[in-house]
């Protein structure tokens, strides 16, 4: 699963920020600039992203912006 567990704890702060303050919700908003906001490293946790999900984190965005539920039900921990 997750190779560190830094990686597991930047993974979890994305998810539940995403489904508690909904931040894709501005659509200007890029997955760069939440983390940045967030103080997370964007290539690493794209990265994890990656290996966990099979997406990246601005595809996360863009599909929860399109309302996708399935990304929901993977992002619970």
């Amino acid at each position: 699963m997750f190779r560190h567990y830094a990686d597991r704890a930047q993974y979890e702060l994305f998810a539940s920020h995403l489904l508690e303050e909904k931040p894709y919700l501005d659509p200007a908003l890029t997955f760069r600039a939440l983390c940045s906001r967030l103080g997370l490293p964007h290539r690493r946790l794209n990265n994890t992203l990656l290996a966990e999900l099979g997406v990246g984190g601005q595809e996360i965005m863009e599909i929860f912006r399109a309302g996708d539920v399935k990304m929901l039900l993977l992002l619970q921990f």
